[in-house]
């Protein structure tokens, strides 16, 4: 595996991870 493709996959799990906290976050304010 490229190391390209594996810094792209990763960085599409970082963003998703952060995305679900501050929806989390959202729903624990409400």
């Amino acid at each position: 595996m490229g190391a390209l493709a594996l810094t792209s996959r990763m960085s599409d799990f970082l963003a998703q991870h952060r995305f679900l906290c501050a929806r989390q976050q959202v729903l624990a304010e409400e």
